[in-house]
This record gives C-alpha cells, sequence and structure tokens, in this order.
C-alpha cells in the first residue's frame, strides 16, 4: 500500500486567481504540520494551491528558542487528499538538529515582499486555512543558468571551541548525504584530493576575544559542475549552520575557484585584463577589510602605485605583452614565491614551474570576498566569478572610461541583472561600515590601514 496523499480541508475551497493582472503577483498558499505516529516524526510544509509558485522565492522556516533556521528553494509537486494540486516547501523533523515547538514560516517573494506567520507544532494533522500572498514590488530577475561551468569553493570558518570537526563530519553527512574527509589534525594538506569535500586546518585566520580557543577550519569543496554543484553547495552549507556555533569574522575569508581548463592564453589575458580593470568596482560591493590585506592584495596596486587612467593602461599594456603563461601569473601576481597567491585575483595555479606535476590544477582563484556561511552571499559570488570569466573570453576588452564604474561593471563583464541588483544593495550595505572602518584606522593609526585582522581581535564578526 503507498503512502497516503497529504491531508487536505476538502470543505475549504481553493480561491481563483480572478483575473490575468492577479496572475504576475498573487498566490494562495496553505502551511501546516503533519506527524507520522510510527516513525514519532513531524514535518512542516507551505503549499502553494493557486497562482504562480514561481512569485515564491524560497519559504523560511526559523525554530524557537534555537533561532535555527532553514531556507527551503526545492518545490516539490503534490497531489493532495481532496484531489487537488500543489507546489510544497517541505522540511523534514531530520533535517532539524533543535525541532521545537514554536516555528516561524517566511514566505519571501522574488520581488523582496514577505509574509510571516508563526505556529505551534502539535502531534498531529494541522493545516492552516488558504492565505493569500500578494508580492507588491518589481520581482526580481532569476539568475542567468549557466550549467557548463566547473568550480570549487574555500569557507574559512570556524567553530565554538565545544564543538569538534568530527561534529561537522557527520552533521553534513546525516543531512546532506556528503562524505568529508577530515583533515583538520595535519598541519599540511597532505595529497590534495578534490574529489571529496574536505575540512583542513587554516594557520592564516584568528579567534575571536570571546571564544580564544575556537575550532578554525577551512571547508574545501570537491570539484562542482554548474547548477548542480550549488545545489550541494545549499545542503552543505545549510547542515553546516545548522550546528549553531559557525561563526566568522574579518580575518577569515570566502575564496572561489573557476576552472579554464583549455583556455588559450588569450582568453587568459581577457581575465586579467577585466579584473584590473573593474578590480576598484568590485571593493565597492566588499567590505574594507578585503579591499586590501596581507591574504588579499590589491592586483592593480601591485601592478603600479597609481590608480589614474593613464596607469590603467600602462597596467593593460603590461599584460598584453606577456608572451606565455608564467610571465602573465608574474605580472598580475608579482612578488616571492612563497607569497605570490595572495591577491584577490591569484593565477598561481597555472604557473607552470609551481603547480603540483602529479595533479596539474587547472583553475584561477577569486580570494576578494569576506568570510561568510550564508548560502546567498556564496552562490552570488560564485555566479559573479563564472561570468566574469564566461565574458571576458567571449569578447576583446576596451580601454575607455566610463562615468559610473558599478554600471560598466555589470553591463559589460558580468551581464546578470539579478547579480546586479543584489550587489547594488550589497554596495549600498557596506558603504557606512566601510567609512566608519577607515575613519577609525586614520585616527588610531594615522593611516587607513585596511588590514583583515582589524576588529577581529575585538571579537568583531562579519555577517553570515
Amino acid at each position: 500500500m503507498g503512502n497516503p496523499r497529504p491531508y487536505r480541508d476538502s470543505s475549504r475551497p481553493v480561491p481563483p486567481v480572478r483575473c490575468p493582472s492577479d496572475r504576475r503577483k498573487v498566490v494562495y498558499y496553505e502551511y501546516g504540520t503533519e506527524y507520522n505516529f510510527a516513525a514519532c516524526k513531524s514535518l512542516v510544509y507551505v503549499d502553494v494551491i493557486n497562482g504562480n509558485t514561481d512569485l515564491v522565492d524560497f519559504v523560511g522556516f526559523r525554530f524557537w528558542p534555537s533561532g535555527e533556521t532553514h531556507n527551503i528553494r526545492k518545490r516539490m509537486a503534490v497531489i493532495l487528499s481532496d484531489g487537488s494540486r500543489a507546489r510544497r516547501f517541505l522540511l523534514k523533523e531530520s533535517d532539524v538538529e533543535h525541532w521545537s515547538k514554536k516555528i516561524s514560516i517566511v514566505i519571501f517573494g522574488r520581488g523582496g515582499s514577505r509574509s510571516r506567520r508563526r505556529l505551534n507544532d502539535k502531534k498531529q494533522h494541522f493545516r492552516e486555512r488558504p492565505l493569500k500572498f500578494v508580492e507588491t514590488k518589481a520581482l526580481l530577475p532569476y539568475y542567468r543558468q549557466d550549467p557548463d561551468f566547473s568550480f570549487g569553493i574555500e569557507v574559512e570558518t570556524s567553530l565554538g571551541s565545544g564543538t569538534s570537526s568530527s561534529r561537522v563530519v557527520s552533521r553534513i553527512w546525516e543531512n546532506a548525504g556528503i562524505d568529508v574527509i577530515d583533515k583538520t589534525d595535519s598541519y599540511r594538506r597532505g595529497t590534495e584530493d578534490y574529489r571529496k569535500w574536505q575540512l583542513v586546518p587554516d594557520g592564516s585566520t584568528v579567534c575571536n576575544l570571546n571564544d580564544p580557543n575556537c575550532n578554525k577550519f577551512e571547508l574545501v569543496s570537491r570539484v562542482l559542475d554548474g547548477e548542480d554543484g550549488l545545489e550541494e553547495c545549499e545542503r552543505v552549507l545549510d547542515a553546516l549552520n545548522g550546528i549553531g556555533t559557525v561563526s566568522c569574522n574579518k580575518s577569515m575569508g570566502f575564496h572561489v575557484h573557476v576552472n579554464v581548463e583549455g583556455l588559450s592564453l588569450e582568453r587568459l589575458k581577457n581575465i586579467c585584463l577585466n579584473f584590473i580593470k573593474h578590480e576598484d568596482a568590485i571593493d565597492s560591493f566588499m567590505p574594507a577589510s578585503r579591499q586590501s590585506s596581507n591574504f588579499c592584495r590589491s592586483n592593480k596596486d601591485a601592478m603600479g602605485s597609481t590608480r589614474s587612467s593613464e596607469g590603467d593602461g600602462i597596467r593593460h599594456s603590461a599584460i598584453v605583452a606577456c608572451d606565455n603563461v608564467a610571465m602573465l601569473c608574474d605580472t598580475v601576481n608579482p612578488g616571492p614565491v612563497t607569497e605570490a597567491r595572495y591577491y584577490k585575483l591569484n593565477l598561481q595555479n597555472l604557473h607552470p614551474h609551481r603547480s603540483c606535476k602529479k595533479q596539474p590544477k587547472t583553475t584561477i582563484e577569486f580570494r576578494q570576498h569576506s568570510g561568510t556561511t550564508n548560502f546567498a552571499k556564496i552562490e552570488a559570488w560564485i555566479r559573479f566569478c563564472n561570468a566574469l570569466v564566461r565574458n571576458s573570453i567571449q569578447r576583446p576588452q576596451k580601454l575607455q572610461h566610463y562615468e559610473d564604474a558599478f554600471e560598466s561593471l555589470f553591463d559589460t563583464a558580468i551581464q546578470d541583472l539579478k547579480l546586479k541588483a543584489f550587489y547594488k544593495k550589497r554596495a549600498e550595505k557596506v558603504l557606512l561600515p566601510n567609512l566608519v572602518e577607515n575613519l577609525y584606522d586614520t585616527i588610531h593609526h594615522g593611516h587607513s590601514a585596511r588590514s583583515c585582522c582589524i576588529g577581529c581581535g575585538k571579537g568583531e564578526t562579519c555577517e553570515r
């Protein structure tokens, strides 16, 4: 006998979406809980029962008093007990670390509108009456889909002193179905195997003063592909954040590797030309601590002391003049071998004299992003880096000056309206903190010392 259909009270008719204009902004939904008495397990759900389900970007479930939050983007087609069809956003008890009776449910619309409801989980079938969700704002576009790109990520973060790395490994396996190798007990990474996710030690980061014995590590992904790889990242990050003791500070970063295997020297030059041209614009939506630091240096500054348009021409000429990949790597990442990789754009994996001979690497690394375990930020930066690579290799780069550097970056090098909207909002959000931080440095240090460790010694943390 198959599983019974999800419960719905047939005495409550499905509200109609009456006119064409409403179809663009209105959905009706029901939410509730179901309880499996045999297994003693609960699930909580939101069912979109009429209207365009694409109006809902995702559904957030938050549990009190723990504060544990799960954002569900996947929706499944279900037929309810009264025969009606719905799209279901589902959260199972097995996905939750601390299941509690008080739950907040938030509907996030694709334009930014939100609708919040609260329920108390009970050991019974519960279903709220049909409710209307109206997206009152202009719809944000979808990300441009690209199933063919290959990438990897490195997430620098820490756990509270009472949480072991083995807990992370088991949590990710139990809740994401992903196998993670724990290498945190080894000072060196040993043989790097990018067929599996890894936890590795990280000596470049520091703990907050309020938890000086924290468990620092770097979560390194396996080689990931396209949209499926992004979905895997989301599952791993959801499992990691479910532990509840994960935190980031200004000494930590988030790095993305994009595969450039098979690209010609000229196409690699185009990527570098575009990055140098737009580095300042990218800085505008990054925290001040990531605009220049010991482990996240400016490629533009390293190639010349002036930031004038004439200086840009000199840098571009130096890149164009490179006769081989080794020369390009040394030009964009100048300095001693031991420090050459600590740039916002790191080409050292491509250097023929420095890459591993046993397992040659074919990626370039973007190190500019601040430390985070927030998947929305992680997804946006992965897509941004891939778009920069993809669009840079498809057309020659122009040197003329633009009045608005941000508009130039997204209209020419990125070409993704949702990324543009995301980082425009991000630029507005980091503007005031950056001004305050730079003013603090000027007053206390006599200069703007935009160091990665600013604030971390005071226990300051980044947004997750």
